[in-house]
């Protein structure tokens, strides 16, 4: 299952993104700023308010969350 999580360079959005792919999920993190560490899920830094670019990614990564 896909799921999208912004602010994965953040405490907050980083463990979970790291829980949930350890739980089986494919998640794709999105921030503003670098992964700043390896991670184990597929990190894009983007401006959530550029809208065009935002929308791309979401089509192409079809979450079942946001």
């Amino acid at each position: 299952m896909n799921v999208v999580i912004t602010g994965s360079s953040g405490f907050l959005g980083r463990a979970l993104a790291e829980r949930l792919t350890a739980s089986g999920y494919d998640v794709v993190g999105l921030d503003i700023r670098g992964p700043g560490a390896p991670v184990s899920f597929r990190h894009e830094t983007i401006d959530i308010c550029d809208r065009d670019k935002l929308l791309l990614l979401l089509r192409s990564a079809e979450p079942a969350f946001v």
